[in-house]
């Protein structure tokens, strides 16, 4: 059994169709696709994106030099994105294009990142990765699917989502996540229903006081940014003390998967 999360990430909004797929990358997790448990997941692949970057591990500069009479440009350090790729990372809203070479840098760079979080290049992902980025090197050991397994090619990437359980996406140009791991209630009404089918012996008294003691979010738990994502997990975070909780943003209800 588990919990399966499925974390997608993306160029832009612009790069995902109708049917979710245009992704640069899916990470599978076995156990996490709880609301809190996802939210943490996203926070803490964004965190490492950036702090490999801030660090100032990224480049900074271009190298040129000569090599067999042409002009050849190269990182300052090994394994990290070209120059335009850590540019478009770092700027929200950027207008940087990437090139076919760029998003080869950008996905060397994600595997970089995702290995030191203990994240393998999904096994089903092996043979295609070495055909297609013959160049990019990633570790074949200590695959686990719970610390995750990432798979960029879309046959990878479909037998991933075979399986998802709860979906978070991630858009790189935007900065922005959005988040689908809750039961939600558009109205009062289909609240009363749900909480029907949670507890049958529930009665008309104890739902009307579930609704009238239901706390508005300030921040909303579905679409947010790299730099609200915290404020999110600390607002629900202290919302949730208790085990049988529904809140409410913007009119709507979510009750949090735990």
């Amino acid at each position: 059994m588990g919990q399966r999360l499925i974390i997608k990430v993306y160029e832009d909004k612009n790069s995902m169709d109708e049917y979710r797929k245009g992704a640069i990358c899916s990470i599978y997790y076995h156990w996490s696709a709880y609301s809190m448990s996802a939210l943490y997941e996203a926070k803490n692949l964004i965190e490492a994106i950036r702090n490999e970057l801030e660090e100032g591990k990224a480049p900074r500069q271009i190298i040129t030099s000569k090599v067999d009479g042409f002009t050849k440009e190269s990182n300052m350090r090994f394994n990290l994105p070209n120059y335009n790729v850590a540019n478009f990372l770092q700027q929200k809203d950027s207008n940087i294009k990437l090139t076919n070479d760029d998003k080869e840098s950008l996905i060397d760079f994600l595997i970089r990142v995702v290995e030191k979080m203990g994240i393998r290049v999904d096994e089903d992902d092996h043979k295609n990765m070495i055909e297609l980025y013959p160049n990019i090197k990633f570790s074949q050991e200590n695959l686990n699917r719970s610390t995750g397994l990432i798979a960029f090619t879309e046959e990878a990437q479909k037998s991933q989502m075979d399986w998802c359980e709860g979906l978070v996406e991630i858009f790189l140009r935007e900065q922005e996540i959005n988040s689908d791991v809750y039961f939600f209630a558009e109205d009062d009404e289909e609240l009363k229903d749900e909480l029907h089918e949670m507890d049958e012996m529930m009665t008309e008294e104890d739902i009307n006081e579930i609704i009238k003691n239901t706390k508005e979010l300030k921040y909303n738990p579905t679409e947010m940014t790299y730099d609200t994502i915290g404020l999110v997990i600390e607002e629900l975070d202290e919302n949730t003390k208790t085990e049988f909780c529904w809140l409410k943003y913007n009119g709507s209800y979510i009750y949090l998967l735990a």
